[in-house]
């Protein structure tokens, strides 16, 4: 869910990812080719997870509940990331798309 969020922020590294760990191209050159190759990457990335049988929400851990994710998000100590600084709203938001 997090590199869905950022991977447009950053859509040459993310397109770098994709061509590194999956083989994906950027079928359409600049901007646009790094776009679709950086979401392509985190899709496939998403599919191996599935693959590998791990959890891929909250839902599948069996948390149902999301009342105490406010309470998180506003406790996360926030520092600088490498493509993004996140919120306490952006985590919240991130939390909850987890549910589904």
């Amino acid at each position: 869910m997090v590199y869905r969020h950022i991977c447009k922020e950053a859509p040459r590294q993310f397109a770098r990812f994709a061509r590194e760990l999956f083989g994906i191209g950027t079928e359409a050159a600049g901007e646009d080719g790094e776009k679709r190759a950086a979401e392509k990457g985190v899709e496939a990335l998403a599919d191996f997870i599935r693959e590998m049988g791990l959890p891929t929400s909250f839902r599948v851990l069996g948390i149902k509940d999301s009342t105490k994710f406010r309470e998180i998000a506003e406790s996360v100590r926030l520092m600088p990331g490498c493509v993004h600084h996140f919120s306490a709203e952006e985590i919240y938001r991130i939390l909850l798309a987890c549910m589904l």
